[in-house]
């Protein structure tokens, strides 16, 4: 199948987001773009990779803010969302690929040549698949999957100014508890559909 379309995947915690990504990627022959982007925006906005790591998807604090005030130049979080947006267009601008997470649905608003999805999955099902990755108890994957969607709602909301996870503002929003495989099947027919247009 040929395709010229970037897809972004926005996902909850825990739901298999990351991995139907890398599976659509390769089934379409295209990049995947998630940790790489870390060293990307690092390069873009001169910081460290560790500190992208450890700001990326996270939303300023009023101490920031504060600190910004007081001109200390711009949060290290908003220079991240930045950088990495910046990275993201770009990317989308060289051709075909796939881009999990930081904002990219939102970033891309005006590309025309793109497609965004947004995969969920029942929380019981996401704390399962979290307690066997981090081989802990489910209640600790229940307090990292809770926590892990407040936070990209959190950034969402700063940055983009709309409710992640809508279904509204996005083409596809799909239950990952019918499987990756078909999960990845039904995005596949999505594309097949929009490229016939």
């Amino acid at each position: 199948m040929t395709m010229n379309k970037t897809i972004t995947i926005s996902r909850e915690y825990g739901s298999g987001g990351l991995a139907t990504g890398m599976m659509l990627a390769k089934r379409l022959g295209i990049p995947l773009y998630d940790r790489k982007m870390v060293e990307m925006a690092a390069a873009e906005a001169g910081l460290s990779a560790n500190v992208v790591d450890d700001k990326e998807e996270k939303c300023p604090g009023a101490f920031d803010y504060r600190a910004y005030l007081l001109n200390c130049g711009r949060p290290v979080a908003d220079r991240v969302f930045f950088a990495q947006s910046d990275v993201i267009r770009k990317l989308a601008g060289q051709g075909p690929c796939v881009i999990v997470g930081r904002c990219a649905d939102y970033v891309l608003r005006d590309h025309h040549e793109c497609l965004n999805i947004f995969i969920h999955s029942p929380l019981e099902l996401r704390m399962n698949r979290v307690a066997g990755r981090m081989g802990c108890s489910l209640e600790k994957a229940r307090e990292a999957t809770t926590t892990a969607d407040k936070n990209r709602a959190a950034y969402h909301w700063h940055y983009a100014r709309t409710a992640w996870g809508r279904a509204a503002n996005y083409h596809l929003s799909i239950d990952s508890s019918i499987g990756l495989d078909e999960t990845v099947s039904m995005i596949m027919q999505l594309i097949s559909l929009t490229d016939k247009k």
